[in-house]
């Protein structure tokens, strides 16, 4: 996969990801060392206000900044 299309699917991951999913994702991370509980916390927390089928990451705010750049 090229760089772009990387970044594409990892925006429109973020972009169409639920509160549970994100959670998962979050748990992943620590299962394999990449993330510490205490920063998956606050994130965690976060994601308490939003019912189980909203998109808390839609707004093009969280992912649209993002570029690749070659490839």
């Amino acid at each position: 996969r090229s760089a772009p299309e990387a970044l594409r699917q990892a925006q429109l991951w973020l972009r169409d990801t639920t509160p549970g999913q994100f959670r998962e994702y979050l748990d992943r991370l620590q299962r394999e060392g990449r993330l510490s509980a205490s920063d998956a916390a606050p994130v965690a927390a976060e994601l308490t206000g939003y019912t189980p089928t909203e998109h808390p990451f839609a707004h093009p705010w969280y992912w649209a900044a993002f570029v690749a750049i070659g490839d």
